[in-house]
């Protein structure tokens, strides 16, 4: 400016001005451009935000590179962060080793827990198995391990539970059974005993005194019945000793002996019917000597054959003649109802002519009959024994049929029916004693065996009957009545 005062009108010194002009302009922006990135570089430097501090730095050296500011304060960042970055490598280092032993202390403690949780489920302690993995799952709640294995313990246990409630159950109700069978069995009640016994067994088949107890019963109950079974045969046996039915009585003494060997009794009264039998024996060796005893024995059969001359019936009108002589007979005991004498008229005409529907009708309304007059006890048991008795009777089974005849008596001793059985029974026996029987078998055969060759099937029926009576085990004569029945 000096110089173009001087010289105003050179041009060199009015250029440079301006280009010192520009030049301080340059300068005065670059200042400002300096400052301005110094003040946010250093605002940025206050909040750590080292990134933005750094580029604002960067932008003051663009703008003033001689400047040594920027840079110190550059170096100062880089130390920061290096330094931070330093201290937060060591620090998450540290975090992370502590991190790992917190992470092995969870991993041992949970495994420690796992440990102790498994053994203690193997050896079915699940209780103290689930808290061991309740603890496990406290520790790890990411693992599925624990809770499956709590749910399965709560499974286990509900079933444990409703297992130990039947378990009490069944105990309770095996013990009620005990109660109520010991109870009837201190009472001698061994048939509910043995039941409630049974189902208890039933409920725990490994007890033994049930099994016991049961085994005791049947002992008692197999005693009592042989006990019951000897008593009952000697009822009958000594019924029949009574009423002079020897044979009978001998018979139920030696099957009382076959239920009890070791019994005195039967023996004894075996040994007074032997005795009796062998008095018995000579008196009816007296009896066949004595002729008039023998004529009273044929009197009384003729009597009671009276018109009924059964050796003259060699044709069917006289076997219709003699069916219709019984059928009076039967009728006539009917209309004054002598029922059971009757009944055993229409059961002789009935064996006469099988094919007639008259006698069974007959017998059927003596037998509603007899039902409706049975008011007592009594009444009932003397009808049950003369039914026995006349199947017996009609069957040839004599020794038997006296033994219900004389039943029939010790209900009702006043009846004359059983009576009058019975002393047929003693002709037939007396009969067969003297030796005559024989001799009239083989003629009722001969007789039935003529008709039979003529065809005449009912006579020979009725003599074959008549011999039967006489010989009851005969083969021939039953199988001859058979083959007559097949043929009709």
């Amino acid at each position: 400016r000096a110089a173009l005062d001087i010289k105003p009108e050179e041009s060199y010194a009015q250029q440079r001005i301006d280009e010192i002009g520009n030049v301080l302009a340059q300068l005065s922006a670059a200042q400002k451009a300096y400052e301005d990135a110094v003040t946010e570089a250093d605002r940025e430097f206050r909040n750590e935000s080292w990134e933005a501090a750094i580029a604002a730095y960067n932008t003051a050296k663009q703008a003033k590179a001689n400047e040594t500011y920027p840079d110190e304060q550059l170096a100062k960042i880089d130390s920061i962060v290096t330094t931070r970055e330093r201290i937060a490598r060591e620090e998450a280092e540290a975090e992370a080793a502590r991190l790992a032993a917190i992470q092995a202390e969870k991993d041992k403690n949970y495994n420690d827990a796992i440990a102790r949780a498994d053994e203690l489920f193997a050896a079915e302690n699940y209780e103290e198995s689930r808290n061991e993995y309740r603890a496990a799952q406290d520790i790890k709640p990411e693992e599925l391990y624990p809770p499956q294995r709590i749910d399965e313990i709560d499974r286990i246990l509900r079933e444990l539970a409703a297992a130990q409630a039947a378990k009490e159950e069944l105990d309770r109700k095996y013990a009620n059974l005990i109660m109520q069978a010991d109870r009837f069995f201190s009472a001698n009640s061994f048939t509910p005993s043995k039941q409630n016994y049974t189902e208890a067994l039933a409920l725990k088949p490994e007890e033994t005194y049930p099994k016991d107890k049961i085994a005791e019963i049947d002992r008692i109950l197999e005693q009592r019945a042989i006990d019951e079974k000897y008593r009952n045969v000697i009822v009958v046996a000594d019924g029949h000793f009574r009423t002079q039915s020897y044979d009978d009585a001998r018979l139920q003494y030696e099957i009382a002996l076959g239920v009890k060997p070791d019994e005195e009794y039967p023996k004894e009264q075996i040994r007074k019917i032997d005795a009796i039998r062998e008095n018995e024996r000579q008196q009816i060796a007296q009896e066949q000597a004595n002729a008039e005893d023998l004529s009273r024995r044929r009197d009384q059969i003729a009597a009671l054959e009276e018109e009924l001359d059964e050796q003259r019936i060699l044709e069917e009108s006289g076997l219709n003649a003699l069916y219709d002589q019984i059928i009076k007979k039967a009728d006539g005991s009917f209309d004054i109802e002598l029922y059971n004498v009757s009944r055993a008229w229409y059961y002789k005409a009935q064996d006469l002519k099988p094919e007639e529907t008259y006698p069974p009708r007959r017998i059927a309304e003596i037998n509603r009959i007899l039902g409706e007059m049975m008011m007592s006890e009594r009444d009932r048991e003397y009808q049950r024994f003369i039914d026995l008795a006349d199947e017996s009777f009609r069957n040839n089974e004599l020794a038997v049929a006296r033994g219900w005849y004389n039943q029939a008596l010790s209900q009702k001793d006043s009846e004359n029916y059983p009576k009058e059985q019975l002393r047929e029974i003693e002709r037939r026996v007396a009969e067969r004693v003297a030796g005559q029987s024989q001799q009239q078998f083989e003629n009722f055969k001969t007789t039935a065996t003529s008709a039979f060759e003529a065809g005449n099937y009912n006579v020979a029926r009725f003599y074959y009957r008549k011999a039967l009576e006489l010989r009851s085990d005969d083969a021939e004569v039953k199988a001859k009545l058979q083959e007559i029945e097949s043929m009709q």
